[in-house]
C-alpha cells in the first residue's frame, strides 16, 4: 500500500481561501469606490443591524433648535433607525429634525419655523459659515439681559457684512439680514 502525499491538497485549499478573501476585499473596495464610501457602511450597517438613534437624532435636533442652526434643523437630512411595535427594527430614512417633531422625535419642543429654509440657492461652504457667524452673533446678542444693550446688540450683528464665496464662484459680500439671519 502506497501512502498519498497531502500537503499539495492542503496547499490548493489555503490557496483557494485566500483568493476567495482577496475577490471579496476587491469587491467590496469597487463597490465602495463606485457608490461612495457612505453608501457602503450604510449598507454594511443595514446587513449588520445598526443601531437604534432615535435618542442621539433628537438631542441632535435639540441642539440645532437651540443654538438657531436653521439650516441643520430644517434641511439636513437623517436617518433614523427606531424599533417598531413588534420589536422589529425599522429606519426612517432621509428626514429633517422638522418633519420628524410629531413623528419619530415626538415630543420635540422647537419653535423654528422651516418655511422657505430649504428652498433657496445652493448655498457654498463659504456661505454656510457667514451665514452660521450671523447666527452666532444674533444668538448672543437674544442672551442678553438688558432689553436695551439686547436691542443695540441684534442691530449691530444684523449690520455686520460677511464676505463669501457663493454657489456660483463669485465673491459676495452682504450684511447678515440680507443672509436671511433669523432675528434680524
Amino acid at each position: 500500500m502506497r501512502k498519498i502525499n497531502k500537503k499539495g491538497a492542503e496547499m490548493a485549499i489555503g490557496t483557494l481561501v485566500v483568493i476567495v478573501l482577496a475577490i471579496l476585499v476587491l469587491v467590496l473596495i469597487a463597490f465602495g469606490f463606485g457608490t461612495g464610501w457612505a453608501n457602503l457602511w450604510g449598507k454594511m450597517k443595514e446587513f449588520f443591524g445598526g443601531s437604534v438613534n432615535v435618542d442621539s437624532v433628537k438631542a441632535a435636533c435639540l441642539v440645532a433648535c437651540q443654538t438657531n442652526q436653521m439650516q441643520d434643523y430644517c434641511c439636513a437630512k437623517r436617518d433614523i433607525t427606531y424599533l417598531d411595535a413588534s420589536g422589529a427594527k425599522k429606519t426612517e430614512a432621509k428626514t429633517t429634525c422638522n418633519a420628524q417633531k410629531e413623528g419619530l422625535l415626538k415630543p420635540l419642543d422647537c419653535t423654528v419655523d422651516c418655511t422657505g429654509i430649504c428652498t433657496i440657492a445652493p448655498v457654498s461652504a463659504s456661505q454656510k459659515i457667514a451665514i452660521d457667524a450671523c447666527t452666532t452673533a444674533v444668538t448672543a446678542a437674544n442672551a442678553l439681559a438688558d432689553a436695551a444693550a439686547k436691542a443695540a446688540a441684534i442691530t449691530d450683528a444684523c449690520a455686520v457684512s460677511k464676505s463669501y464665496t457663493g454657489a456660483d464662484g463669485v465673491l459676495y459680500l452682504k450684511t447678515c439680514q440680507e443672509l436671511g439671519t433669523t432675528g434680524c
